[in-house]
């Protein structure tokens, strides 16, 4: 009985475990990917870029 009950404890650990790792796993690929691809640039709207323009004297991209 005894050992059974070891085993079974033992079993659910693991379990816990697994699940922790996988928990954790998913949260640094989630972190990663933002890293990885951060936002973007917004394009400049055809007013800024006029506005630059005027200031600079030069076309900015």
């Amino acid at each position: 009985m005894r050992t059974h009950r070891i085993r079974a404890s033992l079993v659910a650990s693991l379990d816990s475990n697994e699940e922790k790792r996988e928990r954790r796993h998913s949260i640094n690929k989630s972190i990663f990917r933002r890293r990885k691809n951060p936002i973007k640039k917004r394009r400049k709207t055809q007013k800024e870029m006029n506005q630059l323009y005027k200031e600079t004297g030069f076309l900015a991209k």
